[in-house]
């Protein structure tokens, strides 16, 4: 019995792979990339979509600095789209001088994929509408978020969502 001697002929050694196995692994790769990029478009939009989760209640907080500095909203307290123009899928620095925005005392610094507005009404009671639009997946359909706060207790409270937290559709950011 002879050690280290590999006894298949000399044109099998140097052969390399089949055009079956190339195919096997091919059919392979495009089977795992094609579940993991979905997924991964998925979790991309939804951490596009968490920029709401903190922008929304900052300008309800700074709604409520604002009451409790002059005990009630400017009128008209309208903050006009910001960043200004149409969402798209890229980040857009917000406008410092946009219209109604000189009385929030919020700057967010970076780009923004969301264009944020509020309206704020003293009667009946004290109260705060915030949106949100973005277009995240670009396809031309504005995503809407609205948070309804009222002034209660002296707290900015959100009263109603639309859509509810947690219920937005993956397929309309």
């Amino acid at each position: 019995m002879t050690r280290g001697i590999d006894r298949r002929p000399a044109d099998r050694r140097a052969r390399g792979f089949t055009m079956v196995e190339l195919m096997v692994v091919t059919a392979i790769v495009g089977l795992l990339s094609s579940v993991a990029v979905p997924g991964y478009q998925r979790m991309v939009l939804r951490s596009r979509s968490a920029e709401r989760g903190v922008i929304l209640p900052a300008v309800a907080q700074a709604g409520q600095d604002l009451i409790g500095q002059k005990g009630q909203f400017p009128s008209p307290f309208v903050g006009a789209a910001n960043p200004p123009g149409t969402p798209t899928t890229y980040k857009r620095a917000m406008a410092l001088g946009q219209p109604g925005w000189k009385d929030v005392d919020l700057v967010v610094e970076g780009g923004l994929y969301y264009s944020y507005g509020f309206v704020g009404s003293n009667t009946p009671v004290v109260s705060l509408t915030v949106t949100a639009d973005g277009d995240l997946d670009g396809d031309g359909v504005l995503s809407t978020k609205v948070i309804q706060y009222s002034f209660l207790n002296g707290a900015m409270l959100p009263v109603s969502e639309t859509p509810p937290a947690g219920q937005e559709d993956l397929l309309t950011f």
